[in-house]
């Protein structure tokens, strides 16, 4: 997880039926904080969800996609071990969907406000390569759920 998590505020008003936990997602002061932990407390204080359940959702959604997934990768260094690099294709999908949907393989890269009512979140997977090639986002609604989740590869 990344010492530092880079945060970009942007909003705009927006209306909701549900009764949000935070009034907007700029009420949530991620501003001055620095500590992934911090900020995963922020974001549950606020609106009830935080890093786990995110993590959860990005894992998710890579055993439901790996195969396509699988289409954008030549070859997986296991955890940056470049010694142990695999390129059979059905290595790398056995990998994908039994090391990479471990939940405690995504960590928290970047957060963005994108509106009053929505957050992005994305997130690494640190067992393909050095971190950065399998990508998570995740959008998360003010009630706290959510919306939508998905992984990319990123070469």
């Amino acid at each position: 997880m990344n010492a530092e998590i880079a945060t970009a505020v942007e909003t705009t008003d927006n209306t909701s039926s549900v009764e949000p936990l935070a009034k907007s997602m700029k009420d949530i002061p991620l501003k001055d904080l620095k500590a992934p932990e911090d900020v995963d407390k922020a974001i549950k204080e606020h609106i009830g969800i935080g890093f786990a359940e995110c993590a959860q959702a990005l894992s998710n959604s890579l055993a439901e996609r790996a195969e396509e997934l699988l289409e954008d990768i030549v070859n997986v260094a296991p955890y940056g071990n470049y010694e142990k690099v695999m390129e059979d294709q059905g290595e790398i999908l056995a990998f994908l969907k039994e090391e990479s949907v471990k939940t405690e393989n995504w960590g928290i890269n970047f957060i963005e406000v994108k509106s009053a009512q929505l957050m992005e979140l994305v997130f690494t997977n640190k067992s393909v390569d050095d971190g950065d090639i399998l990508k998570g986002f995740v959008f998360v609604g003010l009630s706290g759920k959510i919306r939508h989740a998905f992984c990319q590869v990123h070469v």
